[in-house]
């Protein structure tokens, strides 16, 4: 297939939210720039890797012309075209994406699916584009000033449903889906976690700091003392891991045009 021209997308524009009516108001750093491209799903998914791989790097290139001077990182995820946008991964990330989102969605929790994933290698470095579902709407992020209590309250019970469903999968090693490597920070400390830990191991970290003292004092325990403060405190050494994602600030929540929520940023599953 020949490239085809970007053209104007017939989408509405974004629509930010502020706290103030002034037309030179930024808009909040959400990482999303509404490109005119191709308005035809049908070309996106029928591009060859080099086709796509060429068209994206003209839009990231009039996004970047556009945004650059004002909003230096809003070119990560652009609009391709009216069904689907992409957005930038470094490498060690996609694997796991891939299949935090398979299962998400397998379970029937709102997640974008993924339709195309493109490989670019160079010498320094390897990256991927991840061509994902477009989802309209509006964040929670720039919902809130403007939705009362029962709408609130609402959402709440429709996060809390996907949750529930998620926390029903479990399995014996922390970790993304794919690698098993630890990327919560809630669990971040000098040395980290290993990749494929238990849960008996994470509760032995958590205990540990909870029983941390001073250097000077915690030099002078014994091995014996040492091995009791990881295995006395708050976390339990046998409880079950669950499938969840541990990022979901509002902005990274989306409510479509007929009130559904759907949960974002799926590498964090």
């Amino acid at each position: 297939m020949s490239e085809p021209e970007p053209k104007p997308c017939e989408s509405p524009p974004i629509s930010w939210s502020s706290g103030s009516d002034t037309s030179d108001d930024e808009p909040p750093c959400l990482g999303f720039t509404d490109v005119n491209s191709e308005n035809d799903d049908e070309v996106i998914r029928g591009f060859s890797d080099d086709e796509l791989k060429s068209f994206i790097d003209t839009l990231r290139r009039k996004a970047r012309e556009r945004d650059t001077s004002r909003y230096p990182r809003s070119t990560r995820v652009i609009r391709t075209s009216q069904g689907y946008v992409t957005k930038s991964y470094g490498d060690g990330w996609i694997q796991d994406l891939k299949a935090g989102v398979d299962i998400a969605r397998e379970l029937g929790v709102r997640a974008p699916a993924i339709e195309r994933i493109l490989k670019y290698t160079t010498e320094e470095e390897t990256h991927y584009e991840c061509v994902q579902e477009y989802v309209p709407g509006a964040n929670l992020m720039e919902l809130f000033p403007n939705i009362d209590l029962q709408e609130t309250i609402r959402l709440a019970f429709q996060l809390r449903g996907m949750l529930r469903v998620m926390h029903k999968k479990t399995n014996e090693r922390l970790g993304s889906c794919h690698t098993l490597e630890c990327r919560s920070y809630w669990l971040e400390c000098e040395l980290g976690l290993p990749r494929a830990s238990k849960a008996e191991d994470i509760a032995k970290v958590v205990n540990f700091w909870h029983n941390y003292t001073p250097e000077r004092t915690e030099r002078e325990k014994s091995f014996e003392e040492l091995e009791r403060c990881c295995t006395t405190g708050p976390a339990p050494l046998d409880y079950s891991l669950v499938f969840t994602h541990h990022d979901l600030p509002p902005r990274n929540m989306v409510v479509g045009p007929d009130g559904e929520l759907w949960l974002m940023v799926p590498g964090l599953f």
